[in-house]
């Protein structure tokens, strides 16, 4: 019984165990995808200041600068489509943490269903040998009092 109570600790331990690896995963793979957004950021930024600074100086010639705009502006466009596809990624990441977090609750549950049960169990053992045990020691201080007696009136004679 007292290795069921351990194997039902150890199991609870390494449960608790697995949540924990997998928030600190979530939690490192969430804290990469921040760096990305942020060094992605500030790519767009500093594309927006160039685009800026290259309006603020005219040039001579209008098609040139026209054209690196147009470049820029496609690099911001798939800078946003990368960001769009880390941020998919971040949910689809946080939407697997709540399924595994469920499956571990269930499973949580049930490991203290399963210790409850088997704690009534070994309450109901103990009280049952302790039974045997008091019955054992009422017979033998029966017998004890019988032989007192004994003794008590064979000292008489």
């Amino acid at each position: 019984m007292n290795i069921i109570l351990i194997l039902s600790a150890t199991l609870s331990a390494l449960f608790i165990l697995v949540i924990v690896l997998l928030v600190f995963q979530i939690q490192n793979s969430l804290s990469n995808h921040e760096k990305q957004i942020d060094k992605l950021l500030r790519v767009i930024v500093e594309q927006a200041n160039e685009i800026n600074k290259s309006q603020i100086e005219a040039s001579s010639n209008l098609n040139k600068q026209l054209e690196n705009l147009i470049q820029k502006v496609q690099k911001i466009d798939n800078y946003l489509k990368e960001l769009e596809q880390i941020n998919t990624k971040s949910n689809l990441d946080l939407t697997n943490l709540i399924q595994e977090t469920q499956k571990v609750g269930r499973c949580l549950s049930q490991l203290q269903d399963a210790n409850h049960q088997d704690g009534e169990k070994l309450y109901n053992l103990l009280y049952g040998n302790t039974n045997i045990q008091l019955e054992k020691l009422q017979a033998t201080v029966d017998e004890l009092r019988a032989l007192k007696f004994s003794l008590e009136e064979s000292v008489k004679f």
